[in-house]
């Protein structure tokens, strides 16, 4: 599942971004605003598409700090646990 998470976020972001990468380019390390120059907006959009695809609901604080996709791929896997 992990893996699958991983390439959905990792889709997502390359259909959303500029850049030109390839889902192997992005890893748990990637940094989403450093690396990827995701904004403010970006990330919300971001936060409330996954809610939609995985059907969960992510609040506000559980989302702050969070700077890789493996912080989020984690915080989704957590999520769909409960």
């Amino acid at each position: 599942m992990n893996n699958n998470i991983l390439r959905t976020i990792a889709e997502y972001l390359i259909k959303e971004s500029d850049m030109e990468l390839e889902v192997e380019d992005l890893t748990r390390e990637t940094k989403l605003q450093e690396d990827l120059g995701l904004d403010s907006l970006q990330a919300v959009t971001l936060i409330m598409d996954m809610e939609d695809k995985f059907n969960i609901s992510v609040d506000d604080d559980e989302v702050e700090g969070l700077t890789t996709i493996g912080e989020f791929v984690d915080l989704i896997i957590n999520k769909k646990k409960e």
